[in-house]
């Protein structure tokens, strides 16, 4: 009887786990999930003016993300992420915009209502930190999600 409990959860112990890291996926999807304005954003180490960064909306619901200024497309992508890793990533596959077609590969991380990305131009490397330093490449941006 003792070898059946112990056979049981064995074979139950990895299911709880998958369980668990969809649960937790599944989060994470709901903290990049949502509207957002930005606040703050950096590319190749230089400041994006505030006059930008006052005009840059995100909008992402399932998978898909929109990020519009002042009204008009800016890039949308199908994305995904990984929540598994240090840090988080998250992959763009470009469906509309100046880089439609691409590929860009990012890092990102969450707290209450803020979110920040840094990805690597389009066919680069994803970024390691969270910092984007001239001719880099890197593109950094700290987003606040909208009240409701």
């Amino acid at each position: 009887m003792k070898f059946a409990h112990v056979v049981l959860i064995t074979l139950l112990t990895p299911v709880a786990a998958r369980a668990q890291a969809l649960a937790s996926l599944e989060q994470e999807k709901e903290a990049v999930r949502g509207k957002f304005s930005m606040v703050s954003g950096t590319a190749d180490g230089e400041a994006m003016p505030a006059m930008m960064t006052a005009a840059m909306k995100r909008v992402a619901e399932g998978n898909i993300t929109t990020v519009t200024m002042s009204g008009m497309l800016y890039m949308k992508a199908d994305f995904s992420i990984d929540p598994m890793k240090s840090p988080k990533t998250i992959d763009y596959d470009m469906t509309g915009g100046f880089t439609a077609g691409k590929k860009q590969l990012g890092i990102y991380r969450w707290s209450g209502d803020t979110l920040t990305f840094c990805f690597g131009s389009p066919g680069r490397e994803r970024p390691a930190e969270f910092v984007s330093k001239a001719g880099s490449g890197v593109t950094c941006s700290l987003w606040m999600r909208d009240k409701k």
